[in-house]
């Protein structure tokens, strides 16, 4: 209790910094006493460990920073900042072994190679220039399953976010991969709004996106990261319907906001963090279906900065906003919006399923099928063969994302108790409620590989559909966030790379 008063006094304290002093002081004043110190005492060695894992020194201090919270409070004091550091400096290196690996393996997809010779500057048209040598760059939609890879494995979290909706990025000539990456997904957590509201920016939770991940691959020209943010806002002018871009920035571990003040974003609020940690002692994030062993939630917050999409917005922005403090209360319980799907039988939610299953059908293709049915010699059968497990967490991410349902991925047997039809094993569908309740909902979108069902869509309760003659037996069950770590997420992303911009007039 002592120290959520004494934390509390700090975000206040914070929070009435923004009307004094200037973004920068702000963020100094936001830095953790705990973690700082430590660093500066372990300085040589922390940089010595860098130059072990070839990884540059402040994406290794990062994973330091990153993991001092997982600490207990008696190694909180000077005498003990070399324990600190060594309790960290195991799952620090092996996770900074494991970034680089990936970095060079996305450089030279990047073609970032093409960098070295000159010292370049990037300019508002896309264009990189250095001297006597010139570059253009394109901005553009970066395939999800690229994209999982920079969150999944370069991103200091090596994290990633199931319900990202959005992948974009500056190229350069030829490359598949890109020099920076930034990752957006709908706002989902009311408390967030609840600050835009407070902060003077009357907006619902519909009206935002969020930048989940961002990152810019080593050695790019130090204004890139602003420029891609800049384009990004152009590009969701003309394929979304949002009004505010809203992120946040984390000062304890080392994180200005620089890029973020550059493209025009203001803060609104400051907020708790919450640092897990597995068993093992490594991070895992809030959202993650891994277990955390350690919760820590006592160090110093966020910055939540928002910019408008639209001119006129940033207008508002930038006139308005006044600052907001979210409490730990509003952080640990306003953090889910209950949502509610169309009834079974409205023609227009029944339109909106079959347009979902025209979607699918487009990109089903041999890399999203299920292996076990490339090896059938006798191929006769509906499209959707071993597409349901790709074809369902794809619904469970979109039923999640626009009616903020809380989809469950289901794994078993579609079963005919009556005989009516022939079983349908290792079969993948969603269900919506709780699993106990014989009201349900259970949704379908490849039920034609069930005899009795030719249309390819099931959408009703557990309940009417045991009264039909179909009973959905789950033997594994699995959350939108667990689905991340499963066989199929692979197959999931080709699905989503297949699909595509068709989303764009969704979103």
């Amino acid at each position: 209790m002592l120290k959520e008063l004494l934390l509390a006094g700090v975000v206040e304290a914070s929070v009435a910094l923004f009307g004094g002093t200037s973004r920068r002081e702000l963020t100094a004043g936001l830095r953790d006493p705990r973690v700082d110190p430590c660093l500066e005492h372990n300085r040589l060695q922390i940089e010595s460990d860098a130059r072990l894992v070839d990884l540059d020194s402040r994406s290794y201090e990062t994973q330091v920073r990153l993991h001092l919270p997982s600490l207990p409070d008696n190694l909180g004091f000077a005498g003990r900042y070399g324990d600190m550091y060594q309790m960290v400096r195991p799952v620090s290196l092996v996770r900074s072994a494991g970034i680089k690996q990936e970095l060079e393996l996305a450089a030279t997809r990047a073609n970032s190679a093409l960098l070295l010779p000159h010292d370049y500057r990037a300019h508002r048209d896309l264009r990189l220039d250095g001297g006597n040598s010139r570059l253009p760059l394109r901005f553009g939609e970066v395939l999800p399953s690229i994209g999982h890879v920079y969150q999944s494995r370069m991103h200091y979290l090596r994290s990633a976010r199931a319900d990202t909706r959005m992948h974009f990025g500056l190229f350069l000539p030829g490359a598949a991969y890109p020099l920076t990456y930034v990752a957006l997904s709908r706002c989902d957590r009311p408390y967030v709004v609840d600050g835009l509201l407070r902060s003077k920016l009357r907006y619902r939770m519909s009206d935002c996106l969020v930048v989940t991940r961002m990152f810019g691959l080593p050695g790019i020209p130090p204004n890139l990261m602003s420029l891609t943010l800049k384009h990004v806002v152009r590009a969701l002018r003309r394929v979304s319907g949002a009004r505010l871009l809203i992120t946040a920035y984390n000062p304890l571990l080392g994180f200005t906001g620089a890029a973020f003040r550059a493209s025009g974003f203001a803060p609104f609020a400051v907020a708790p963090v919450s640092y897990r940690y597995t068993a093992a002692g490594e991070f895992t994030t809030r959202r993650a279906a891994r277990p955390a062993a350690i919760v820590r939630d006592d160090f110093m917050p966020n910055v939540l900065t928002v910019r408008g999409i639209d001119r006129e917005t940033q207008k508002e922005v930038m006139s308005r906003v006044c600052p907001a403090h979210i409490s730990m209360n509003e952080y640990t319980t306003n953090t889910t919006v209950k949502g509610a799907l169309p009834s079974a039988s409205c023609e227009r939610w029944q339109e909106r399923l079959r347009e979902y299953r025209r979607i699918l059908e487009k990109a089903w293709s041999a890399e999203t099928m299920h292996p076990s049915y490339l090896t059938e010699v006798d191929q006769i059968g509906p499209s959707s063969r071993g597409q349901c497990g790709v074809s369902s967490v794809w619904l469970a991410r979109e039923l999640a994302d626009v009616y903020h349902a809380e989809p469950t991925y289901c794994y078993g047997d579609l079963l005919f108790p009556d005989g009516s039809g022939e079983p349908v094993t290792h079969h993948c569908w969603v269900e919506v409620g709780d699993h106990d309740d014989p009201g349900r909902v259970v949704i379908d979108l490849t039920s034609d590989q069930a005899e009795p069902s030719r249309d390819g869509i099931v959408c009703a309760s557990h309940r009417e559909l045991l009264s039909r003659g179909m009973n959905y037996v789950a033997h594994s069950r699995q959350g939108l966030e667990d689905l991340v770590r499963d066989r199929v997420w692979a197959r999931f992303l080709l699905l989503d790379d297949a699909i595509g911009t068709d989303l764009a007039g969704v979103l």
